[in-house]
């Protein structure tokens, strides 16, 4: 897989969370980013995303319609609901775009 802008920042975001969530073992960035960019590059982004998920306790569901398979995220928010887009899994990638409603990202949650 080719390095691109989106990958670098998606890297820079995630590793800004797990600092945050293992602030007391003294992770160093540069090692930990790389650790990431890694993982992005091997095609694991879909295990990063579970992270994220399990970690912020966030709702997932499954939908498979029209030879389409799909989990979709989402966060109740006082008395409403957060969407955090889907991971597509024909395509193997996580889209944040929905024409009917507000989708946020997951890698722009703060820790």
């Amino acid at each position: 897989m080719k390095i691109n802008s989106e990958m670098v920042q998606k890297a820079h975001k995630f590793t800004k969370m797990e600092i945050a969530w293992y602030k007391n073992m003294g992770i160093d960035y540069r090692t930990q980013f790389g650790i990431v960019m890694s993982e992005l590059m091997s095609g694991h982004e879909k295990e990063i995303i579970a992270e994220i998920v399990e970690s912020f306790s966030m709702d997932s569901r499954d939908w498979n319609k029209y030879g389409k398979s799909r989990v979709y995220f989402s966060q109740w928010v006082g008395k409403f609901q957060h969407q955090y887009g889907y991971w597509d899994n024909n395509e193997g990638k996580y889209v944040t775009y929905n024409r009917y409603t507000k989708q946020y990202s997951l890698y722009d949650l703060v820790a």
